[in-house]
């Protein structure tokens, strides 16, 4: 948690005709002390894409000890193009 300036960056690198990304996510901010980075695979279905870290820097275990460590730190994004509704 920062009340200061934080910043971020993140990047995401795909592969040609596959569903597959690369991501790496950095941040910090002017009042801490370390900066935090994770990095894995995105599986991108159009409206869900799931994000499968493979290292996290601000946990003890920082890489994948096993398939759990992967279940606990996975993530979702749901998006919707609302422009295509017509009302």
């Amino acid at each position: 948690y920062s009340n200061e300036t934080g910043w971020g960056f993140n990047l995401t690198q795909s592969f040609t005709n596959m569903p597959l990304k690369f991501f790496a996510d950095f941040a910090g901010a002017t009042d801490l002390k370390d900066n935090y980075i994770d990095a894995g695979l995105v599986i991108d279905f159009s409206v869900i894409k799931l994000y499968l870290p493979f290292y996290q820097s601000w946990d003890e275990q920082s890489v994948i000890s096993d398939f759990d460590w992967i279940k606990e730190r996975m993530r979702f994004e749901f998006s919707f193009n609302l422009n295509s509704i017509s009302f």
